[in-house]
């Protein structure tokens, strides 16, 4: 349900630093149906897409973040790589 994957998102972005008007809810529609490891593998592929993107911006550490389009292509990118009948 919604209310669990919103959890889900919660506690596998705790401590990371998201931009502020990234939306976790905004993502519980493209999620329907996932299972925990995917929502994680969301997570993980967000964070992973946005240190790439910084690490070619020569910025300060502390200017690192992760926006909401790193998690828009990582829901994209864990749809593309889940090969089940997940609704991902």
């Amino acid at each position: 349900d919604e209310a669990g994957r919103l959890e889900i998102f919660k506690v596998h972005t705790r401590k990371r630093p998201l931009q502020k008007g990234v939306k976790l809810a905004d993502y519980l529609k493209d999620t329907d149906g996932c299972t925990g490891a995917e929502i994680e593998a969301v997570c993980n592929r967000a964070a992973i897409l946005a240190i790439r993107e910084f690490s070619k911006t020569g910025k300060d550490q502390s200017a690192f973040v992760i926006k909401p389009s790193h998690f828009s292509h990582a829901v994209l990118d864990v749809r593309a790589n889940t090969s089940h009948t997940s609704n991902l």
